[in-house]
């Protein structure tokens, strides 16, 4: 069998080697509640533990649009797991969820378990900072679809948050204000497609600090403006 997997460019000993090295950043993500089904055919959760009275479960699922595109130009692996989990939780997090866990899906040309354990531990990290815990995940190997160098990564994100605490949009009414406060300043979805057309490649990597720092600075500088006024107003 494995003769015939190999044959259709599917290296089940990759496989197996990513899964070994991937296993230290999971068991980091493990939350109240996760419940450890490394190499089950499901992740498990024991929702009892969060003494919710009626919980309500949040779900979102996204991918990170053409930043993928950066990460092939800087061979850099490690952290386009975080945005996968970010663009999940965020859609959990504005209706009042608490992410739970998450899961993850890998589709590559080529299986490097090197690569692979980078791209895991880019998740795990966004699993933290989020407080939520990796519980399972699927990578597919399909050399006829992906480039060798190439792949996609696409989450799913289940929070949870009861049901006298949902944010339904119900309760917004006319005057009132939202405030966002910047916390730093990142490439969304478009990643690749809005440098590349505002700044070019060269210009970012080569001023990118210094546009950082005097963004950072007007954003905080407008955001305290903004409730310095509303507290005087």
């Amino acid at each position: 069998m494995s003769n015939k997997y190999r044959e259709a460019g599917v290296d089940l000993e990759a496989g197996y080697e990513s899964v070994r090295l991937i296993k230290s950043h999971v068991q980091r993500t493990k939350v109240l509640g996760a419940v450890d089904s490394i190499g089950a055919f499901g992740g498990m959760f024991d929702l009892s533990l969060l003494n919710m009275k009626e919980p309500v479960l949040v779900s979102g699922t996204d991918g990170v649009g053409t930043k993928l595109m950066i990460a092939f130009e800087v061979d850099k692996h490690d952290t386009i797991g975080i945005d996968a989990v970010a663009m999940c939780v965020n859609d959990v997090l504005v209706q009042g969820a608490m992410p739970i866990f998450f899961l993850d899906y890998l589709a590559v040309g080529k299986n490097y378990p090197e690569k692979i354990e980078q791209l895991v531990k880019g998740v795990a990290d966004g699993c933290v900072m989020s407080e939520c815990a990796l519980i399972g995940g699927e990578t597919a190997e399909m050399p006829d679809m992906y480039d060798i160098n190439h792949y996609d990564i696409a989450g799913f994100c289940v929070g949870a948050v009861d049901k006298s605490k949902l944010l339904n949009g119900q309760k917004i009414e006319v005057g009132n204000v939202l405030i966002g406060l910047p916390l730093i300043i990142r490439v969304v979805s478009l990643g690749h497609l809005i440098p590349t057309i505002i700044l070019g490649v060269f210009f970012l990597a080569s001023t990118g600090f210094i546009i950082y720092c005097f963004f950072t600075f007007y954003f905080y500088f407008l955001s305290f403006l903004l409730i310095f006024l509303l507290n005087i107003f």
